[in-house]
């Protein structure tokens, strides 16, 4: 009983560092390309906000836009992807790298212009991706790759786009 009264702080101590070095929330924002279902290099940023509840759960906040020019000679044209979407991501951190795979519901919007006229549709859209954070320091890492998969179910014809995301992490 005192062995067990004596290493109890001990445990207790050990466990209050750990939760110390989980950070509260987390921000990136990076690169972005795109492909999929339309066959065009689409490139552009990510923004990403994420809760941390505890290490291995987060409640995650992304936003993306992707865009292309379709030059056909006297026709100019542009396309863009802006998607929107929100949901848990779960992480195993170590380290040296934090792994993480999520699964998102929002809004994704496809835009077209042409000759300065522009149009576009929201639909409600799906991101299920995961990728790995390398710590710089406590406080910054980068996100060497994250690859998602972004499904939007429209009228007659689903799209299906990848997008590999890097940049940089900030943790609060």
């Amino acid at each position: 009983m005192k062995r067990i009264l004596i290493l109890l702080p001990a445990f207790l101590l050990v466990a209050a560092v750990n939760a110390q070095d989980v950070p509260k929330a987390e921000l990136f924002g990076g690169f972005s390309y795109s492909r999929g279902d339309i066959d065009l290099n689409m490139y552009g940023w990510n923004f990403e906000v994420a809760g941390v509840v505890n290490p291995w759960f987060s409640l995650v906040g992304d936003a993306s836009g992707n865009y292309a020019d379709i030059g056909a000679g006297i026709v100019d044209a542009s396309l863009s992807i802006h998607s929107f979407a929100a949901g848990p991501q779960f992480s195993a951190r170590r380290d040296s790298i934090t792994g993480f795979a999520r699964i998102l519901v929002g809004g994704t919007r496809i835009g077209s212009g042409v000759f300065g006229v522009s149009g576009g549709d929201t639909k409600l859209g799906l991101v299920i991706g995961g990728g790995l954070d390398v710590p710089l320091s406590a406080r910054f890492a980068i996100r060497a790759i994250q690859a998602d998969w972004i499904y939007v179910p429209t009228n007659g014809s689903d799209l299906n786009q990848a997008r590999i995301s890097s940049g940089l992490l900030v943790r609060f």
